[in-house]
């Protein structure tokens, strides 16, 4: 949704073309800061494939938080014995030119012992300097893939409508809570209707809070598990 779409929204839900609103320039101050706290529970993952080195610089790459590092390109063993870069399949492939099943169960409990304890692409993802550490294992990949949550800088940059609707709804709240302070503090002698500022306060803050609530009441679903 574009800023002018946010605004017409709002205006509409709090009365605007029946009521002059006086807050009508500061509704994109409430759209963005709807947008700030919003922007704090996206996770839509994206990829982005880099050259490997042990410490990245990604402060050009535009990321918020980096969810998971995987190699671009898998590795695999050429025969039963080759523990190095062997995976399950390769495992199985082999098994089918093997006639040693005891080595074969062998490799196979190797391998799984090497999952559970290998520190192949471990990562620290360091958010004050946009730094990505990662420990990869020999053979050392030349590129990987970091799975991340990109940098949203401008609300109009969220697209999915799921996040757009909650943006919509925290603005408007905020859009009542601040209509509500105006009418509670003053009296607007040139609107042609009187509001109950008091109200339109309680409002605003119950519907704040409730989406605020649920957001945080369901991070584990919306934010990846670690």
């Amino acid at each position: 949704m574009l800023m002018s779409e946010y605004v017409d929204d709002i205006a509409f839900q709090i009365g605007g073309g029946i009521l002059e609103i006086e807050i009508m320039d500061n509704l994109p101050k409430c759209v963005n800061k709807a947008f700030r706290e919003i922007k704090r529970y996206i996770s839509t993952p994206r990829y982005i494939t880099v050259r490997y080195t042990n410490t990245i610089d990604c402060k050009d790459l535009g990321i918020y938080r980096v969810t998971d590092v995987l190699r671009a390109a898998p590795i695999y063993g050429t025969n039963i014995g080759d523990l190095t870069g062997l995976d399950v399949f390769s495992t199985a492939a082999s098994a089918m030119t093997s006639v040693d099943s005891t080595a074969y169960n062998t490799v196979l409990q190797k391998i799984q012992l090497r999952n559970t304890m290998s520190t192949d692409l471990d990562f620290v993802w360091e958010p004050s300097t946009k730094l990505l550490r990662v420990n990869a294992n020999p053979p050392f990949p030349n590129m990987i893939t970091i799975n991340y949550v990109p940098e949203y800088k401008n609300v109009e940059e969220i697209t999915e409508p799921f996040w757009e609707d909650f943006i919509l709804k925290l603005a408007t709240a905020y859009a009542k809570i601040a209509l509500g302070h105006v009418y509670s503090k003053y009296t607007v002698k040139s609107s042609q209707y009187e509001m109950n500022g008091k109200d339109l306060l309680d409002e605003g803050n119950k519907e704040r809070d409730e989406i605020v609530a649920y957001l945080r009441e369901n991070m584990d679903l919306i934010l990846p598990l670690d």
